[in-house]
């Protein structure tokens, strides 16, 4: 029964101690995150949210305080507060959306250029060579 118990607790330390040395990575780092996001969309959301952290710890000191936050969204209120009237309109709103979507269109539509630009400047590959 002693020697029972003892191997009982030899195995239950080794098997914790293999456990925590293969422990699942942060969320942040979690491949299994990426593949339940489609990969793609978990970076985009990520990049997006670093992005968002550096608008509003404005000082970098690693934290974002109430008055960087109150800051930031003085700042998005004034954006769409269009007369300056310190209150947002329903169609104030909307146009806001309505232009940041343009805004959001167009660039879209320059990066859609660029990439054609440059696939139109790629060499012919030597098949395409060989053709002319």
């Amino acid at each position: 029964m002693k020697h029972s118990l003892t191997l009982t607790l030899i195995l239950t330390m080794f098997a914790s101690s293999a456990m925590a040395e293969t422990a699942t990575p942060p969320a942040k780092e979690s491949p299994n995150m990426g593949n339940m996001m489609g990969g793609k969309m978990y970076d985009r959301m990520n990049n997006h949210m670093e992005y968002m952290w550096e608008q509003l710890d404005t000082n970098n000191d690693g934290a974002i305080s109430k008055e960087e936050s109150t800051a930031f969204s003085n700042k998005k209120f004034e954006e769409k507060d269009a007369n300056k009237d310190g209150k947002i309109t329903k169609e104030e709103w909307e146009s806001y959306r309505a232009d940041k979507m343009k805004q959001r269109q167009e660039k879209m539509q320059e990066i859609k250029k660029k990439m054609d630009e440059i696939e139109n400047k790629k060499p012919a590959s030597p098949a395409e060579e060989k053709k002319k």
